[in-house]
């Protein structure tokens, strides 16, 4: 199902890896972008811990995303936003797993979908307070 109204996404890792362009990982951040490009009303959210930042974890996503015009924002290195949830239209994805090889390939993860527009309106007013303590990612 392709996003056809909106796209919230909040993560701790977002990997991009220009060696694998064929991989989950690289696939799933293009769609981000692809949705945006088609007028979908796209906003991501990423971990800016010192950790993620100190080792370059969200980097090659970030300059992806922020060349393509997607709205993005990082929380405050002080906090671990160890977050992997995903609002697509009035479905909201919450599981375990970053958006890495790792997670999409290797482990055995567990990830639950809700289809309900009470849930949805919750995890919007969840990210309205993290987009007000983030700052904004812009080229």
């Amino acid at each position: 199902h392709y996003a056809e109204s909106r796209v919230r996404l909040v993560l701790y890792a977002m990997v991009h890896n220009a060696d694998y362009p064929d991989s989950d990982t690289n696939l799933a951040v293009e769609e981000v972008i692809a949705a945006h490009q088609r007028g979908v009303d796209v906003e991501v959210i990423l971990d800016g811990s010192t950790w993620i930042v100190d080792n370059q974890i969200n980097d090659a996503a970030i300059a992806l995303l922020v060349a393509a015009g997607v709205p993005l924002r990082t929380t405050p290195s002080s906090v671990v936003t160890h977050a992997k949830a995903l609002l697509c239209d009035d479905k909201v994805l919450v599981g375990d797993a970053n958006w890495s090889y790792s997670a999409f390939s290797l482990y055995n993860g567990t990830s639950v979908q809700v289809t309900s527009p009470e849930l949805a309106e919750d995890y919007l007013t969840w990210f309205a307070v993290l987009v007000a303590e983030s700052t904004a990612v812009v080229e």
